[in-house]
């Protein structure tokens, strides 16, 4: 038994690849240079201008849908910005905390002073206290730092505001000069409405708003990490605009490059010296944008709720659409049986265009019904019974995420 799985990692070691460094296409890789984006790095440089002139802390807002370079932009710029602060003699550490993993303002304020007292114990203090911990160590090492919050939005909407407000104001109470600037990074602006007012204005004076890529910047993107990631003269030259006009409709870089992956995956399989458009449609029908993890994972708890409720819906009324009276029965139903307390109609709706920009559903256009308006809500490619199945997956990995 053991010789035969050495002669299959033999087999697999020694299989010839289309690939130099598969890696180079994964979410987590951040490249050298991020191709279209560099008038918004360009902004970010304006608008961080001030702490790097004359020490004055800033607050930056970045918003933009799933895939469009939010997280990478944010992190190539910390990198840059630390290497160009401790050029000039200023000591400036950038910290990229992902929020979706903190359920808690605690668990985030500790993150931070983790970065700073590596050894500090997971309890035992109070939140004023960690604030107070981390404002006299920059206080009494002369550090600024700049603290990115990725997918604020989504830990706002489960655990409040009081973090921002207490980053936001920490110089203020503790009678010491500003040395945290803030880079909050959210899908949309909506999770502002929940903040107080001089909190949501301390946001809106520099925001970033970076729009999905057109087919022309995903083959920009496409061809540049090609580069990268395959042997020289490996892909079909035919492959990379194909992808990029799959991709174009949702403008999302993170899919594209998720396709040219699987497509070099499937080209290795099959034992092709050369990723050929084939490939790419075999990719195509094995990760619909519909049913990509990464992008269910981005879902908030009642907008993974709404989608349970419509595809529950469709899947026992056999029907090709549910109208929106429907859906929010479907909605309360579900919220009952999870014991979650469901949003009202308006929040609902919000979270059901949610859906339809992520391209999840489809929503016809406003219909006159004789109890009202309403609206035709579909899904377009995935069975609802396979959808169901994934919804069902991430609801419970949050779950367990929250015991």
């Amino acid at each position: 038994m053991g010789l035969m799985f050495d002669e299959i990692f033999r087999e697999e070691l020694e299989k010839e690849s289309v690939f130099t460094d598969a890696s180079k296409l994964l979410p987590d890789y951040l490249p050298e240079k991020l191709p279209c984006r560099e008038e918004e790095y360009r902004q970010l440089v304006r608008f961080f201008k001030p702490l790097l002139e004359t020490r004055c802390p800033q607050r930056v807002l970045i918003t933009g849908k799933i895939g469009v370079g939010k997280t990478a932009l944010a992190r190539r710029f910390g990198q840059e910005i630390e290497r160009v602060a401790r050029k000039s003699g200023m000591n400036l550490d950038y910290i990229h905390i992902n929020c979706r993993g903190k359920r808690t303002s605690y668990s985030l304020l500790l993150t931070i002073v983790h970065r700073y007292f590596p050894r500090w114990p997971s309890r035992g203090v109070g939140e004023g206290e960690l604030l107070s911990m981390l404002t006299s160590h920059l206080n009494n090492h002369d550090v600024f730092s700049i603290i990115a919050l990725d997918e604020i939005d989504y830990f706002v909407q489960l655990s409040g505001s009081d973090v921002l407000y207490s980053l936001t104001r920490v110089s203020e109470e503790s009678g010491t000069p500003g040395r945290i600037s803030l880079i909050a990074i959210s899908r949309n602006r909506d999770f502002l409405k929940g903040l107080d007012a001089p909190t949501q204005g301390t946001f809106l004076h520099n925001v970033l708003e970076l729009n999905p890529y057109t087919a022309d910047q995903l083959e920009e993107i496409l061809k540049y990490r090609m580069k990268e990631a395959f042997k020289r003269g490996r892909v079909q030259e035919d492959v990379i605009p194909l992808i990029a006009e799959i991709s174009s409709r949702s403008g999302d870089a993170r899919f594209a490059l998720e396709l040219l992956f699987r497509a070099g995956m499937i080209a290795d399989e099959e034992k092709s010296k050369v990723v050929l458009p084939e490939h790419v449609r075999a990719a195509k029908a094995s990760v619909l944008p519909e049913l990509r993890k990464d992008a269910m994972g981005d879902l908030t708890l009642h907008e993974l709720l709404v989608l349970l409720a419509l595809v529950r819906r469709l899947k026992t009324s056999n029907r090709a659409y549910v109208l929106t009276g429907e859906l929010e029965k479907s909605y309360h139903l579900v919220c009952e049986e999870l014991k979650e307390r469901p949003r009202q109609h308006s929040r609902m709706l919000s979270y059901l265009y949610r859906l339809r920009d992520l391209g999840f559903v489809e929503v016809q256009p406003t219909t006159i019904h004789p109890k009202g308006q309403t609206q035709k809500i579909s899904l377009e490619e995935v069975p609802a019974r396979e959808l169901e199945k994934e919804v069902e997956k991430v609801l419970e990995s949050l779950r367990k995420e929250e015991t």
